[in-house]
């Protein structure tokens, strides 16, 4: 607990579980059905949370927490961001790739931050839940849709959270029967796989091979870091954020100069480009981005960052 912490360590964020009566050990069973219990998400806990924040305040530094808080609707789980400062937002977590629910999701978690005065934060994956490209379909496509999620995160104003292995564009891991050990495939008699198959160990070896590839999904993400420092504003500014969509096509503009495009569809498109209008980034992992003339074409499932040149 944060009153147990020394401050003089080096302690720069807390993750914090969303707090509820069980033991560590309790079954996966007995806690599914808190969820819809009396004992879940009271408004109680906000009053220790607070006092926490109150204890990371008088940190000679500044302290970061964030609560992992499955509460619904958008407006429960802001709650804990007011009450700690950030609360983990697992909306895109559970988001099909569809244009029109993306924008209405980014609109209600924008909404929901200025009405808080919090953060925005956009999770695309984490120990709980399947990979992003697995979640997505696997393969190719699923690939291409999650570097396509991952651009739109990091182009969006707030906090971004990235579990390990994200960056190098991983799939569950296929885990034997016998060899599930997971609560939820032994609660479940056998019936749901569990979380095994994203918290397999890492083949950092990937690291190597994907480093010298710049069409690679760690490529990718690394572009991506390099533009949120160039642009400071992308992370702070969450009222000059918009979104439109049309047939398929989510466009997400940042102030009057920036904007990311999402191609949804299964077919590629052309997007028209404004004159002094760039590529700073896409997330095609075949290069096949073309720009021409007036327009650029994307591949299906995936995306671009444009930005007009200031003269």
């Amino acid at each position: 607990y944060p009153d147990d912490l020394d401050p003089q360590k080096r302690v720069d964020a807390i993750r914090l579980d969303l707090y509820d009566p069980t033991d560590q050990e309790a079954s996966e069973a007995i806690r599914k059905y808190l969820i819809d219990s009396p004992f879940f998400d009271r408004d109680e806990v906000h009053e220790i949370y607070r006092h926490w924040q109150k204890i990371f305040s008088e940190y000679d530094r500044e302290v970061l927490a964030v609560a992992e808080a499955w509460a619904y609707p958008t407006d429960r789980a802001m709650k804990y961001a007011k009450s700690l400062g950030q609360v983990f937002n697992f909306d895109f977590m559970v988001m099909p790739f569809d244009a029109v629910v993306l924008a209405r999701t980014i609109e209600q978690i924008l909404d929901s931050a200025i009405q808080y005065n919090s953060t925005p934060t956009w999770v695309l994956s984490n120990h709980d839940a399947s990979r992003v490209v697995s979640r997505f379909g696997g393969g190719p496509d699923g690939l291409a849709k999650a570097r396509s999620m991952a651009m739109l995160a990091h182009f969006l104003p707030g906090s971004i959270y990235v579990y390990q292995g994200e960056e190098l564009g991983l799939e569950d891991v296929q885990i034997p029967p016998e060899d599930r050990k997971d609560p939820i495939w032994i609660n479940s008699g056998n019936t749901q796989a569990g979380r095994e198959g994203a918290r397999a160990p890492i083949p950092w070896q990937e690291v190597d091979v994907q480093t010298g590839d710049q069409l690679s999904t760690l490529s990718l993400y690394r572009r991506l870091l390099e533009l949120r420092r160039a642009h400071l504003a992308w992370q702070v500014d969450l009222s000059q954020t918009t979104s439109k969509v049309d047939q398929g096509i989510l466009e997400v503009t940042r102030g009057l100069r920036t904007r990311c495009i999402i191609n949804t569809t299964s077919e590629s498109i052309e997007v028209p480009i404004a004159p002094g209008e760039t590529v700073l980034a896409h997330s095609s992992s075949f290069n096949d981005l073309v720009v021409s003339g007036r327009a650029i074409k994307l591949p299906k499932f995936t995306s671009a960052i444009l930005e007009i040149q200031q003269r």
